[in-house]
């Protein structure tokens, strides 16, 4: 087993060939995506609950912790065989030994147990767009890569830029997601409700350029605005950093990812993090802004000289311009960059210069996603995807896992005050996944969004066996345990 992690991060890994041969025509892949939610919808039914199996021999009672799981326990950097001691009752880690086993048991070996992964920015398409997605279908997706806990977009159908729409959404989430939850609220010219929807949402989200709905903002004025109140609520800004003023002067027909790179450049990246650099200085009180899916060196080094955090993610990371990706299958926005420009911003990653690791799970269907490109919605899933991939990384030496984890659990909780998680220590919460340490290659059919497809499909991945929320599984060989509706909120709420 290869469960430490490596000092030195070597080149970056080449993009792997992705399966997108198939016929455009997709009733096969429709029908298999449709069995695919029936099948989710039946095992998050509700359920008398069982009891963890008993993996190992008894020894030892304890009053204030009643489950004990051993493995090669992830802390501080280092694996270690350990044996996580846990109240279910509070679902947090009571202590870690390196012996005792209490009545009740879970024995993974030489497995790898990992605090579970806070994915900052997932699109579950609910409410408005539930033929692609919904909280239940993209919180199992989250809890199959190890996922506990996410914080969805605000640009579904209606918008979350009103205080109702936040808690309706929020309502949805807890009465479906099989994972924790939270959501970002929308920043747009409308700011009256803004305040109170602070006190129920994670942090706000704004688009300095058009994306996948109608949230973009192009006043400054109105940014300011925005900067002031989630400042005064102490909650971060998210922003989409294209400048909106350089795509509409790149603006014309567009035939495939080649040319959405030249129509959304990184000079659009940059540009928008300048704006966001003067809104800042013209407020008193500045909020922690995250630069959400950087996807380009310039855009980090901008964002870094503003004392800004930023994120990356999977598809920037390991898919370019040149991977095999039929019809619109590789646009997002932003977009792939050119296999220099990916190679990059990877080298960047590994030497730890970005700390957040964020999938844009963003679904579309199939049929949607083969449509003309320039007409062809933006975006891919990946929520599933997201630790197993950059895992395998780590395993081939490409990445230390010390990088990997933290930036998608510590640093990620960190950034929307989640202080209760991130990590396997005393009195934070029992959230881990445990992973067999050997990889394996994603397979598109395997996984639990609606969209049914993958753009990493073939791609090397190390995939969970197990995801334990609050010390109780959500996910237990595979197969999917816990009922819709049994994840929390993550931020305390009074809905």
């Amino acid at each position: 087993m290869a469960g430490k992690a490596t000092s030195k991060p070597s080149k970056a890994p080449k993009p792997k060939p992705a399966k997108r041969s198939k016929s455009p025509a997709k009733p096969k892949a429709r029908a298999a995506a449709a069995k695919k939610a029936a099948k989710i919808r039946k095992a998050a039914a509700p359920k008398p609950s069982a009891p963890a199996r008993s993996v190992g021999s008894p020894k030892v009672r304890s009053g204030d912790a009643d489950l004990s799981v051993a493995g090669q326990i992830y802390q501080r950097g280092k694996l270690a065989p350990g044996i996580l001691h846990i109240d279910t009752a509070s679902g947090r880690i009571v202590r870690v030994s390196k012996s005792t086993a209490l009545d009740e048991h879970l024995d993974f070996g030489k497995k790898v147990l990992l605090p579970g992964a806070l994915d900052l920015h997932v699109h579950f398409r609910e409410p408005g767009h539930t033929h692609k997605e919904d909280f239940l279908s993209g919180s199992t997706s989250a809890a199959f890569g190890g996922v506990t806990g996410f914080v969805d977009m605000p640009n579904t159908l209606p918008a979350t830029t009103t205080l109702r729409a936040a808690k309706d959404k929020l309502a949805l989430a807890a009465s479906k997601s099989v994972v924790d939850y939270a959501v970002w609220a929308g920043g747009t010219w409308y700011t009256q409700e803004l305040p109170d929807m602070l006190k129920v949402c994670a942090g706000v989200k704004t688009y300095l350029g058009a994306s996948t709905g109608d949230l973009l903002l192009e006043d400054i004025g109105r940014l300011q605005a925005i900067l002031s109140a989630a400042a005064t609520a102490g909650k971060p800004v998210v922003l989409h950093a294209e400048a909106q003023r350089v795509l509409q002067q790149l603006r014309r027909s567009e035939a495939g990812v080649a040319d959405h790179d030249q129509l959304r450049p990184p000079l659009a990246e940059v540009e928008a993090i300048y704006d966001a650099m003067k809104a800042v200085a013209a407020i008193k009180k500045a909020p922690v802004v995250h630069i959400a899916h950087a996807a380009s060196t310039d855009a980090i080094q901008a964002a870094t000289a503003a004392k800004f955090s930023t994120g990356v993610c999977p598809h920037h990371l390991l898919l370019d311009t040149d991977a095999p990706l039929r019809h619109a299958y590789g646009k997002m926005n932003p977009p792939l960059r050119s296999p220099a420009a990916r190679e990059a911003l990877w080298k960047v990653f590994a030497a730890g210069k970005i700390p957040i690791l964020e999938s844009d799970h963003a679904p579309h269907t199939s049929v949607e996603k083969e449509d003309n490109f320039h007409a062809a919605p933006s975006g891919v899933p990946g929520v599933e995807t997201m630790m197993p991939l950059l895992l395998a990384q780590a395993k081939a030496g490409h990445v230390d896992l010390r990088t990997v984890v933290d930036a998608a659990t510590v640093n990620p909780a960190a950034l929307i005050g989640a202080s209760d998680r991130g990590a396997l220590e005393p009195g934070l919460r029992a959230d881990f996944a445990v992973y067999e340490w050997k990889p394996t290659k994603v397979d598109e059919d395997n996984l639990h969004s609606k969209c049914g497809w993958s753009p990493f499909d073939g791609h090397n991945a190390i995939f969970p066996s197990h995801t334990f929320l609050a010390g109780r599984a959500v996910m237990e060989e595979h197969e999917l345990v816990a009922a819709a509706g049994s994840g929390r909120s993550i931020l305390p709420l009074k809905l």
